[in-house]
């Protein structure tokens, strides 16, 4: 059980609930060894979530300056 709030507790808190939200029937030891299996996709897929949304941000930005 150690093991699975260890993980538990490194989890990006994005990503702990974007699981939540998509595997509600997982109990937490699935969804840490989910976590751990996927750990690199999941991260990378943040990133690029959060690059997106700070690229639109900045263009909306841009067009309400013009």
């Amino acid at each position: 059980m150690e093991y699975t709030c260890d993980v538990i507790d490194s989890m990006p808190e994005p990503i702990y609930h974007q699981l939540i939200a998509d595997y509600p029937e997982w109990n937490i030891d699935q969804l840490a060894d989910y976590y751990v299996a996927n750990r690199d996709s999941l991260v990378k897929e943040m990133y690029l979530e959060q690059e997106y949304l700070f690229e639109l941000e900045e263009y909306l930005s841009n067009q309400n300056n013009n």
